[in-house]
């Protein structure tokens, strides 16, 4: 390494010594005995010190399928075809965030063009979000609004915002680059995913005020923090990010590898904050499972949730934000548990194809023992210890998580989820106001789907006319001032008047829809 590069020891001693021991190496694991170990024993020897002060070491790069590229094989990628047809910067974020240095890195155009399509096109996403309506709003973010006076939520994604520059710093630090990529790519999934869909109303207003304004400032800030953290990650996109995102800065650097990089500020870090929306979205999540297992679809409200929480702090937390959870399951109310035994009914199965290979001709008795067990004490045993044993025919069976499979039934009337100690239940009992108000937002839908269509911009109004059966015709009644205001409608829409017309259906019912530009 330095040593012939410096021609150590014979000259350039200053140099050397300027340069030495090397901050960090990085290779494959298979140099452990090679370059790893011979460094040190030269340095050792020679200056009786260490080469290097950090090791990055890395397992192989292999195809898809998990086996060793080979020409023999034909199962080589040229790296060419994935910078062609996705680009270097997914390959680069797959490699240093997506799998730990010791993991294999299964490598394929698939598999990076599956990054390309989640993390890449969600930053852009959140980019493309920003720059089209402070454009259309000229918005001018030198007019500044502190962020104790913003609204909780813009609070709750800088508080997220600076953990996560304070997490990437920490983890770059110490030549974590993994740690610190799962971090960014949490803060662009709940920037993306939860605070813009949350808040677009506040950038569609027509109005300048300083809820809007608080929005664009923080919408700003967290794209400024982490096109300056990707930037070492993926050097390309951050640069055409900054290069048009400067634009709102008084003073810029020339390239977004000239900045600084980004400090976190205590004063906005808020793990409190933090922690009750983790669990907020948790149990959105597991809302949205149940409904999926249901077939109930989102846009249908539901009379109430059912919910049990492993702790006081988390039920804290879901009562403080159950508004926010109302409206993100579309559900009327929700509803605390302390056991779940009359909603679910747990049963635990064995994997045949990773116990069979141990237990073999025992796995009927296996079987057996399982389903006269405590499905309850299993799972609580491999949810806190990792593992669980019995005695089957006189012989001990250990099983690790991968070993069973857990099979959750919900009880007549309810849909149900759990994860990490938390279990929802929902009533999928639909009345006829509900199921009115389930039509209204499909009407929304797809008259938002049509004005797409017709290709109107986003803030064109337009005359309306929605016509079906009698069940359409109530909708319209009970709900149009939702409809009209939601689908920016001005007026009705004369039959003989329109300029665009589609006819949709779902569950029997059946409308048509008719507007023009108002």
């Amino acid at each position: 390494m330095t040593y012939a590069q410096w021609h150590y020891p014979f000259e350039n001693k200053d140099k050397f010594e300027a340069h030495y021991p090397a901050d960090y190496i990085c290779e494959a694991i298979d140099q452990t005995r090679g370059w790893f170990y011979t460094l040190h024993a030269i340095s050792a020897l020679v200056d009786d010190c260490v080469a290097y002060r950090n090791c990055v070491c890395l397992s192989h790069i292999v195809d898809k399928h998990g086996k060793k590229m080979s020409k023999s094989e034909g199962n080589i990628v040229n790296p060419y075809d994935v910078f062609d047809s996705v680009g270097v910067d997914s390959l680069r974020w797959l490699f240093l965030s997506r799998t730990p240095p010791d993991a294999q890195k299964r490598i394929s155009v698939g598999i990076v063009r599956e990054v390309a399509s989640t993390f890449v096109n969600t930053i852009w996403n959140a980019y493309a979000f920003f720059v089209l309506y402070a454009r259309l709003d000229h918005v001018d973010l030198s007019k500044q609004i502190p962020a104790e006076k913003r609204p909780e939520i813009d609070q709750w994604i800088l508080a997220l915002t600076h953990e996560t520059i304070k997490t990437s710093t920490e983890s770059l630090d110490v030549y974590d680059a993994y740690t610190a990529g799962q971090a960014i790519e949490k803060l662009v999934d709940r920037l993306s995913n939860w605070y813009i869909r949350r808040n677009r109303r506040r950038f569609w207003r027509s109005e300048n005020g300083d809820d809007k304004q608080a929005a664009y400032l923080t919408l700003f800030e967290s794209l400024d923090a982490i096109q300056r953290l990707i930037a070492p990650f993926m050097p390309f996109l951050a640069e055409n990010m900054y290069l048009n995102l400067s634009k709102c800065l008084d003073q810029a650097a020339e390239s977004i590898h000239l900045t600084e990089w980004p400090d976190h500020n205590e004063a906005l870090l808020n793990s409190a904050l933090i922690f009750e929306m983790d669990v907020v979205q948790a149990v959105v999540g597991l809302g949205r499972t149940a409904r999926e297992t249901s077939r109930i679809r989102i846009r249908q409200p539901l009379k109430r949730i059912l919910v049990d929480c492993p702790d006081s702090r988390a039920r804290q937390a879901i009562t403080r934000h159950q508004e926010q959870l109302q409206e993100e399951l579309n559900i009327r109310k929700i509803d605390f548990i302390d056991s779940s035994t009359e909603l679910v009914r747990h049963e635990v199965v064995p994997n045949f194809r990773t116990l069979g290979k141990r237990y073999g001709r025992l796995m009927p008795a296996i079987k057996d023992a399982l389903n006269q067990s405590d499905a309850t004490e299993i799972i609580e045993a491999i949810g806190s210890a990792g593992s669980y044993s019995m005695n089957v025919e006189d012989q001990n069976v250990d099983f690790d998580k991968e070993d069973l499979q857990i099979i959750t039934k919900s009880a007549e009337g309810f849909a149900c989820s759990e994860a990490d100690g938390y279990l929802v239940a929902l009533d999928t009992t639909i009345n006829h106001e509900l199921l009115v108000e389930g039509i209204a937002r499909e009407l929304i839908r797809t008259v938002q789907e049509a004005r797409k269509s017709a290709q109107l911009e986003i803030s064109d109004r337009i005359h309306l006319s929605v016509s079906g059966s009698n069940l359409i015709d109530e909708v319209m009644t009970v709900h149009r001032d939702h409809i009209m205001s939601e689908t920016l409608s001005v007026g009705t829409c004369e039959d003989n008047q329109s300029e665009f017309e589609v006819e949709h259906s779902l569950d029997g019912h059946t409308w048509r829809i008719r507007f023009k530009r108002a």
